[in-house]
């Protein structure tokens, strides 16, 4: 194998590797989800953490892709992907966790 060929499968390959170091684990996604239920942006602390709610939760891991699965209603919550996390379902941070939602201001 030749030096050029190398170095193309290392291009080829690096951003997978990447991706897979990168990936959101468990404790980012109930923080994002979290974060969005609660209209905030700082961290859960250990208590947070620790809620009931969370213990109806899967994680999933797809190599690259995370994703985080409500086991009772057996829909995909949340999905992640070198550190960013898309909210799925909206709903269910407020729903389980018990935080009101937002009333949306009708213009």
């Amino acid at each position: 194998m030749s030096i050029k060929r190398l170095l193309i499968l290392a291009i080829l390959i690096a951003p997978f590797v990447y991706a897979y170091r990168e990936k959101p684990l468990l404790d980012d996604h109930k923080t994002r989800i979290y974060q969005l239920a609660g209209n905030t942006e700082e961290p859960l602390t250990e208590e947070q953490l620790a809620l009931p709610a969370w213990d109806g939760l899967e994680y999933v891991d797809w190599v690259i892709i995370t994703g985080i699965k409500d086991k009772t209603h057996m829909s995909l919550v949340s999905i992640g992907i070198v550190k960013y996390i898309k909210i799925v379902d909206t709903d269910w941070g407020s729903d389980s966790l018990g935080m009101k939602k937002d009333e949306k201001k009708s213009l």
